[in-house]
This record gives C-alpha cells, sequence and structure tokens, in this order.
C-alpha cells in the first residue's frame, strides 16, 4: 500500500499488477469468512475495502500503458499519458494538460481516503492486540 500510494502521488504512474493486489484485497475482504469478530477491527475493514473500488475504477477508467510498445504481464501504467507529451496520434496542449491536473487532484483524494483507511483498519487491529 504504501509503495503504491507513493508511486501514484509522485507521478501518476505504476505497475499493472499493483491495480489487481487491490482487485484482489476487495475480494478477500468481501468473502464472509474472512470477517473480523472484533467489531470495531470489522467496521474499519470494510470502511477500507470500499474505498477501493472507486479507486481502480478511476485507475481502469484513466489509465493507460505507457511507455506503449512494453512486452511485458507488468507493465506500467500512467494517468492520460497522451495530456502529457505529444504522442503518434496527436501533440501535447495546455489544455489536456490541465485536464490532467484535474484528474491528477481526483486521484490524490482517492489515494488519500483508501490510505486514511487503511491506516485506521492497521490501528485497529494493533490497539486490539494492544502493540
Amino acid at each position: 500500500m504504501y509503495k503504491l500510494n507513493s508511486d501514484l502521488i509522485n507521478d501518476g504512474d505504476c505497475y499493472i499488477n499493483d491495480i489487481h493486489k487491490l482487485d484482489e484485497i476487495v475480494r478477500f475482504f468481501v468473502k464472509t469468512g474472512n470477517s473480523f469478530l472484533n467489531q470495531d477491527i470489522d467496521s474499519a475493514k470494510k470502511a477500507f475495502y470500499t474505498k477501493i473500488n472507486p479507486l481502480t475504477t478511476f485507475i481502469h477508467s484513466n489509465f493507460d500503458q505507457w511507455p506503449y510498445n512494453q512486452r511485458i504481464e507488468n507493465f506500467r501504467i500512467q494517468l492520460k499519458p497522451d495530456f502529457l507529451r505529444d504522442t503518434i496520434y496527436k501533440k501535447m496542449n495546455f489544455d489536456d494538460r490541465r485536464k490532467w491536473d484535474v484528474l491528477f487532484e481526483e486521484l490524490k483524494t482517492l489515494l488519500a481516503e483508501v490510505y486514511d483507511n487503511y491506516a485506521r483498519f492497521r490501528n485497529a487491529i494493533k490497539h486490539e492486540l494492544h502493540i
């Protein structure tokens, strides 16, 4: 979680497998057998994993492979790479850059919500374990 947050906050890119891991976290926590007996921990868990879907939906809708010619399974993805540079399809323009800045602010907001709830979830567990 820390590395993904850092990667995305620094320059709006990460590896596709990092996003797949977030999807796996949601699938794991939604299962009834993966609930916690302690209500505080279970509530913090739910608050955490329910914030992941808006983030991953945003990423799946607004990110693309960059650079485009990567020939590996775990390729890098970036927030609207065509808004940041010239491509073979179009020239970069300042209107696109302003759109990218707005999207990046939305990304940072979504990340903060996930990260804050992740920290609360971890703290609930630590509190219960007295560590």
